[in-house]
């Protein structure tokens, strides 16, 4: 067994502010720890005296521990000295990969208080034991303080972590109140999402006039969805939406990740902040979200922001989408698929005034005169609103069906309850009936889909039919509002193409229930 060198004993000592009152006080652990090493016949060294003053036993990365490691793995120390064994850690697994493995063969480890030596067999058992009971400890105070807060924040008294954007801490602990700058940006945040306008537009129109988050950056669509999605803002508090997990096994680092929960632990009304805008301004701005979902799923994210018309509405003839590039000689529309070769073709630039002309004219043939108006978009309204129609009617049908599901689980376990049925049928029966929950739950989420890409597109034809008032009015609208148009009268993306070295461009416009088979 290696021999312990007198003056190379280092002592560890760890106090938190949660241990304020459990009698392992610094001066109580150093005091303890040199008579130990005193009676041992060792010589305490100052050098070799590290101290962590308010730092949890939770997690090993510690200034004064990671000196000691360093120390230890350089050979300087032949014995650690604590005062008891959750001074080096409370949790189990640091605790014991930290002595057993990483310092194994290179020094020992000894408690004042408890019979740990580590140079001997019944030492690590022993050693093991303990550091089992504080991690048990360890959990039992996370489970407590993690109830106790869920506790407050369901019975709406508390809220926990920096106040959110729109507010600011208040006189009471846990609750916040208006911040009355940053509420009227959330309120208008909510009001241009309702008013269709898309996360990254918001983003972009916030950026534009030079205002800034809290923290003085830039505002970002996910900071801009985070507002949009929080129900803080109508009075609710949603708390446990995600949890940690440890992932890595074997020879792969081990890391802690956030996956987030089918259903939060909490959702309930609070008192602890005063709501900033209306459910109903709430509920129209994400409903307003999901119909810019289903046209992005529709058309493509591109066709909802770009500034070039036909981007994300025309493809090329290999079904790559074409994206703008600028030439010399103007703006021009391209393959996307030809810069990683997957094109199949000879793609030539296409002008993009010259097609954004060509598509508006025909456009305007069709739908701009007010009889062709009225025979075109009014009648494929009409059909909107039936297909919308008939998708709420199977909707329905669903949700009916998923009542009925329902009932079906009501009734298997009232039967198994009576005893009509063994366990194994219960779980047969049960795990049919939940296949069947699952499937139908897929096709409704499918409807909802489809139902909100209808909405949407009928909502674009009716705001159509109030802008069509003449070419003049046409050559006013921005491009999104000509694009919004577009989207209305196709039936899918148009198809443009113009072979490299050759000046005709071909264009395939495919237009929705037009009636005369363009």
């Amino acid at each position: 067994m290696k021999k312990i060198r007198p003056d190379h004993v280092a002592i560890y000592v760890r106090w938190s502010t949660e241990e304020q009152t459990d009698g392992t006080t610094l001066d109580v652990q150093l005091e303890g720890c040199r008579h130990y090493a005193l009676s041992q016949g060792w010589t305490p060294q100052e050098a070799l005296t590290f101290i962590d003053d308010g730092y949890s036993g939770g997690s090993t990365d510690r200034p004064a521990l990671n000196r000691l490691r360093t120390l230890v793995k350089d050979g300087a120390v032949d014995c650690v000295v604590v005062l008891k064994v959750d001074r080096l850690s409370r949790n189990i697994v640091d605790a014991v990969d930290l002595v057993l493995n990483e310092w194994k063969d290179t020094c020992y480890f000894k408690s004042a208080r408890e019979p740990i030596d580590t140079g001997s067999d019944l030492g690590r058992v022993i050693f093991g034991i303990l550091a089992m009971f504080a991690d048990f400890e360890r959990s039992q105070i996370r489970d407590r303080t993690q109830s106790g807060k869920t506790r407050r924040i369901a019975e709406g008294v508390q809220l926990h972590g920096e106040a959110a954007f729109g507010y600011q801490p208040s006189g009471v602990k846990g609750q916040w109140e208006e911040n009355p700058a940053e509420a009227m940006l959330v309120q208008r945040i909510f009001r241009m999402a309702a008013g269709g306008q898309s996360a990254n537009s918001v983003c972009r129109t916030l950026n534009r006039e030079g205002l800034r988050t809290r923290a003085g950056k830039a505002w970002s669509i996910r900071s801009v969805l985070w507002i949009l999605h929080n129900r803080l803002y109508i009075g609710e508090a949603v708390y446990g939406r995600s949890t940690v997990r440890t992932v890595g096994a074997g020879d792969q680092p081990r890391r802690v990740v956030r996956v987030h929960k089918d259903e939060p632990t909490v959702q309930t009304a609070t008192r602890a902040a005063p709501p900033l805008v209306s459910v109903a301004l709430f509920d129209e701005a994400g409903a307003q979200l999901g119909r810019n979902r289903a046209a992005r799923r529709a058309y493509g994210s591109r066709s909802l922001s770009s500034r070039n018309l036909l981007v994300g509405l025309a493809r090329c003839r290999c079904g790559g989408t074409l994206v703008s590039r600028r030439q010399r000689n103007g703006a021009h529309y391209f393959c996307h698929n030809h810069r990683g070769g997957r094109c199949g073709f000879s793609p030539g630039y296409i002008p993009q005034a010259r097609a954004d002309e060509v598509v508006l004219a025909q456009f305007w043939a069709m739908y701009g005169e007010e009889g062709a108006r009225d025979d075109r978009l009014v009648r494929a309204a009409a059909e909107l609103e039936a297909d919308a129609a008939g998708l709420r009617a199977q909707r329905s049908a669903l949700a009916g069906r998923l009542a009925a599901l329902d009932g079906e689980v009501d009734r298997v376990m009232r039967a198994a309850r009576a005893g009509k049925i063994d366990f194994a049928e219960l779980r047969s029966l049960r795990q049919g009936i939940e296949a069947d929950r699952a499937e139908v739950g897929e096709r409704a989420a499918a409807l909802d889909g489809r139902i909100a890409e209808v909405g949407g597109r009928l909502q674009g034809m009716e705001a159509a039919l109030e802008r069509l008032t003449g070419w003049e009015r046409l050559g006013m609208l921005t491009t999104e509002q000509k694009r919004d148009l577009l989207r209305t009268a196709l039936a899918g993306p148009i198809v443009m193409y113009k072979a490299k070295g050759c000046d005709v461009v071909e264009i395939e416009i495919p237009w929705a229930r037009d009636g005369d088979g363009e």
